[in-house]
């Protein structure tokens, strides 16, 4: 399969913006089931992904 060069930004943003849709709902579920924990766990699966920061294209 084939992707043109020019949709490269577009799909990468999508899938930097699921990345984060995904991050807020580990969040949510570690929240209601771990909410000591919660916090953590967000920043180390952040850390290790690289999720919140930039997305740098250029």
């Amino acid at each position: 399969m084939q992707i043109p060069l020019a949709d490269l930004p577009g799909l990468l943003s999508a899938v930097h913006a699921s990345l984060r849709g995904f991050l807020a709902r580990v969040d949510a579920w570690a929240g209601e089931t771990c909410p000591r924990a919660a916090g953590r766990l967000v920043a180390v699966l952040d850390e290790s992904f690289h999720i919140t920061g930039p997305l740098d294209l250029g």
